[in-house]
């Protein structure tokens, strides 16, 4: 009997640890999926911000050399970052290479009118996605 209870006790821990290994893995699911949807959100909500010209200007001007009234050329990829632009990088140089072709103000920076064209301009994914009838997909979605 002391052997059966030793192996009943075992046995019981064994499901013991494979409970706490399942209900971890169901925590862990639980933060990953509100992790996604947080990031979902954070992300449209990036994408509002970056379509306001208002914020887009005030962020501009967190960056801006008072001076000159330009963001530096090195500043750039931050204040872009910051405007939460997703160009990439190449994207970034290819227009603010044309923004400076059409505009030759100044070499040293850009100035608020660039930096909210390039901002709000289309990345890939969203020239991608305007591709995509959404409409006619939403209405074939519908019973």
């Amino acid at each position: 009997t002391q052997i059966q209870t030793q192996a009943q006790i075992q046995k019981q821990e064994q499901v013991t640890k494979k409970i706490s290994v399942v209900t971890k893995m169901t925590k862990d699911d639980n933060n990953k999926n509100n992790n996604t949807i947080s990031s979902l959100n954070e992300q449209v909500e990036n994408g509002f911000k970056r379509r306001d010209t208002k914020i887009v200007s005030e962020i501009f001007n967190e960056f801006k050399n008072n001076e000159t009234g330009l963001i530096p050329i090195e500043s750039v990829t931050k204040a872009l970052s910051a405007a939460h632009s997703r160009l990439n990088e190449l994207d970034i140089i290819t227009r603010l290479k044309l923004s400076s072709n059409n505009n030759k103000k100044e070499k040293n920076g850009i100035d608020e009118e660039q930096f909210i064209r390039v901002v709000q301009s289309s990345d890939s994914i969203q020239r991608w996605i305007e591709q995509i009838p959404l409409s006619q997909v939403m209405a074939d979605a519908f019973p």
